[in-house]
């Protein structure tokens, strides 16, 4: 399949947490609700597979027209 569960599993994650800032919940918020012990360690996870950090995605999408699921914006493969 191209990756890993623990890869598979963290895309998932940042996915949902794409959406949770495009809906604009907080990055603690959204670390938080999805699965992320620290903010911290969502940060840098979410900065490391999308390449932008959830602060600056949050800033970038809001005012867009619908979520990210519906733009297409998918996580790249990125680490666990």
């Amino acid at each position: 399949f191209g990756m890993t569960y623990p890869q598979w599993r963290t895309n998932v994650r940042v996915f949902h947490a794409m959406i949770e800032l495009a809906d604009g919940a907080t990055v603690t918020e959204t670390g938080h609700a999805c699965g992320w012990a620290t903010t911290s360690a969502f940060v840098d996870t979410f900065t490391r597979t999308m390449g932008q950090t959830p602060g600056a995605y949050r800033s970038g999408s809001a005012g867009s027209a619908g979520s990210a699921a519906s733009a297409g914006r998918v996580p790249a493969e990125g680490g666990a």
